[in-house]
């Protein structure tokens, strides 16, 4: 049995053509015919191809002598030209990097240039602000300088800057001074004394003591006291280079038998006219008593007791010539003219009170005309 040589099924005896996959069965007289033409074209080819390498062999070594000196002539020939114009196209090539590297150089120096004008001109902008800033600093100072608080919880004594570092100034106590009156005592703020500590024992540091007043401190009494009671006081005030604190608490301790009473003996009329006299000389320190109100007998010695405090902070008795020509033969007594007005005068609690007690004699029987002429 026969099978087919494409698929491998098996075939009839008689087939021409697979039954399976079509393919045509060779015969067998086509296959020697088949072989044969093969055979005899190879051995044409082969005598085609002797006859070519027999050529070449032949023809080959004056083609190619003839090829290399073609080459040899052309290179000869157009080298030089293709060689210059490759030079002069690489010197353009450079020209035009240096040329390039040049202006990138330029720009990039006119752009420092332009960044170093802005830069100037900011650092200029800042330096002014900067300045301007300082000088209103300076005049703060200067302002603060020149002005003192009225109250206990500020004060405008300035130093000498220290950074932020200020100087801490404390109550460390109190020595109380007292003006009697039988059984009651009122607290001399004039005399009394006040210690401190501080870590800080420069100049500035005792300017700033020296420089607090009565004021500053706040007593929880001061009038009216009696032994045994109890007093607090404190001071909270501060700058921008300094803090002051402290409360301190105390007992009221006096002598009942002593009376701080005006040791002058001479009479009214002596020291009414004596230049350096006053008619009460204690009338801004001490209470007034009884004794002492009682010694004024006329009017023009009530008239005066009453100016003589407010002379004593140099107001100017613009309208009342006599008074202020009075006043004006007194060593102690210094003018000041722009003190004519008695809601300008602050008076202390003694002066505040010596003053409703004289007013109680000025309406009684020694009532006076405050604008007729003084007979001394």
């Amino acid at each position: 049995m026969k099978f087919c040589p494409e698929c491998g099924k098996p075939l009839l005896e008689d087939a021409l053509f697979c039954g399976h996959c079509g393919y045509r069965i060779p015969v067998l007289n086509e296959e020697k015919t088949s072989n044969n033409d093969s055979i005899e074209e190879t051995e044409h080819n082969e005598e085609l191809l002797q006859d070519e390498v027999e050529e070449v062999v032949q023809d080959e070594p004056e083609a190619t002598e003839e090829i290399l000196q073609d080459e040899n002539e052309e290179t000869l020939q157009y080298e030089p030209e293709a060689n210059e114009e490759i030079f002069q196209d690489e010197e353009k090539l450079q020209d035009e990097l240096e040329d390039n590297e040049e202006a990138i150089n330029n720009n990039s120096e006119n752009n420092i240039k332009q960044g170093n004008k802005k830069w100037k001109k900011i650092i200029l902008i800042i330096l002014a602000i900067a300045l301007v800033a300082g000088l209103g600093v300076v005049g703060f100072h200067y302002l603060n300088k020149k002005s003192r608080p009225s109250s206990s919880s500020t004060s405008t004594t300035t130093l000498t800057s220290k950074g932020n570092k200020k100087i801490h100034i404390t109550l460390k106590s109190v020595e109380p001074q007292y003006s009697v009156n039988g059984e009651y005592a009122d607290i001399d703020l004039e005399k009394t004394k006040y210690k401190w500590e501080t870590d800080d024992k420069s100049e500035e540091a005792q300017r700033i003591v020296d420089g607090i007043k009565n004021e500053y401190f706040k007593y929880s009494q001061t009038t009216n006291l009696k032994n045994k009671d109890t007093v607090t006081v404190s001071i909270n005030m501060s700058g921008d280079d300094y803090i002051v604190t402290g409360t301190k608490t105390f007992n009221v301790k006096f002598d009942e038998e002593h009376s701080e009473v005006d040791d002058d003996d001479r009479s009214i009329e002596e020291r009414v006219r004596d230049k350096q006299g006053y008619v009460f000389e204690n009338s801004d320190t001490t209470y007034l008593t009884k004794e002492q109100l009682a010694e004024i007998k006329t009017k023009d010695q009530l008239r005066i007791a009453i100016n003589e405090i407010y002379a004593r902070h140099g107001f100017y008795f613009k309208n009342k010539p006599t008074i202020q020509s009075y006043f004006e033969t007194k060593t102690w007594y210094h003018k000041e003219e722009s003190l004519e007005s008695d809601a300008q005068m602050v008076k202390n609690p003694y002066e505040e009170a010596n003053l409703k007690a004289l007013a109680k004699l000025k309406k009684g029987n020694l009532d006076y005309d405050p604008n007729e002429p003084l007979n001394y």
